[in-house]
């Protein structure tokens, strides 16, 4: 299953075709894929609607990215900014504006970025959500091949955490902290795994989650494509069973197979006709793993803007 090219074929899961005048009664029903620019979608959804978006947005790398290997594929997105820093950030703003419209009271957002743009749109979010309402700077980390001659390896990406109020959800979770001795703790519970004693403590904002590798079941062969255990902390974090999950810069897709397996429902968007196809033929395959008894009909709309 690693390889994933967007010509696989599956079969199973009824997509069906929707105009666009039908998109906010598809957006209440829960599963979405809009294929097209997400300001488009975003002006049609009903204000406070979502409680949950995750934001993975071009990163200004001044590069387009194309899915597959050489293997012909259109570009899947581009992120070549004529205009420089200040037309990428105009860009964002109103989308940002958009997505603040729509989050639900106790919403949260999640903007995932890395070191070209992450402290220049923080200010822009500020702006938007509220100082007072940004939660964390998390730091994900992974290790993957390359470095430079020239300065230290550049590897994380920054998830910038706002809520629109204070009054928001948040499920606390803990991770393991390995102890260099079990002696001189008291009033904890000290386990051992194998690797050593540990034990558990309020989840950090440093992410420790492996980078997708070529040989992986859940690659897909699209460029940027995050890891499902980095969206299932999102999610699990900051969504209920039953709430609404939205990502408007889709990709690969990856944020409606981990809320589909956590029993959310979910809107995805995204500009690119590759993209759309290969989440397609994604969900078919997963999908029918999660709910092998009732496969879900999920609707699609093709939009004008589509590319």
């Amino acid at each position: 299953m690693g390889d994933f090219e967007p010509g696989d074929k599956d079969s199973g899961i009824v997509f069906r075709q929707i105009e666009t005048s039908q998109i906010r009664e598809s957006a209440d029903t829960g599963r979405l894929i809009f294929c097209g620019d997400n300001m488009e979608l975003m002006k049609t959804l009903s204000p406070e609607s979502i409680d949950l978006i995750y934001a993975d947005p071009p990163f200004f790398s001044n590069r387009n990215h194309s899915a597959g290997a050489g293997n012909g594929e259109p570009g899947s997105f581009g992120d070549k900014w004529n205009g420089g820093l200040s037309e990428y950030l105009e860009w964002l703003e109103p989308r940002f504006v958009e997505m603040k419209r729509l989050l639900r009271m106790t919403g949260s957002i999640y903007v995932h970025l890395d070191w070209h743009a992450s402290h220049y749109v923080k200010i822009l979010l500020d702006r938007i959500f509220g100082y007072g309402n940004f939660r964390n700077e998390i730091i994900w980390y992974y290790k993957t091949g390359g470095t430079s001659s020239r300065h230290f390896g550049r590897k994380h990406d920054t998830i910038l955490f706002y809520t629109k109020t204070g009054n928001y959800f948040f499920r606390k979770t803990k991770e393991i902290s390995y102890l260099m001795h079990r002696y001189g703790f008291s009033n904890i519970e000290i386990m051992n795994d194998g690797k050593g004693y540990y034990t558990l403590v309020g989840m950090r904002d440093v992410w420790d989650i492996p980078a997708l590798r070529g040989n992986q079941p859940e690659r897909v062969n699209y460029p940027a494509q995050k890891p499902e255990a980095l969206l299932r902390r999102i999610i699990d974090a900051s969504s209920r069973e039953g709430e609404t999950v939205a990502d408007f810069f889709a990709g690969s897709g990856t944020a409606a197979v981990v809320a589909e397996e956590l029993k959310r429902r979910w809107i995805l968007c995204d500009v690119s006709r590759t993209a759309i196809d290969l989440i397609q033929r994604r969900l078919s395959r997963r999908f029918a793993s999660f709910r092998r008894d009732s496969l879900p009909q999920i609707d699609v709309c093709h939009s004008d803007s589509c590319e």
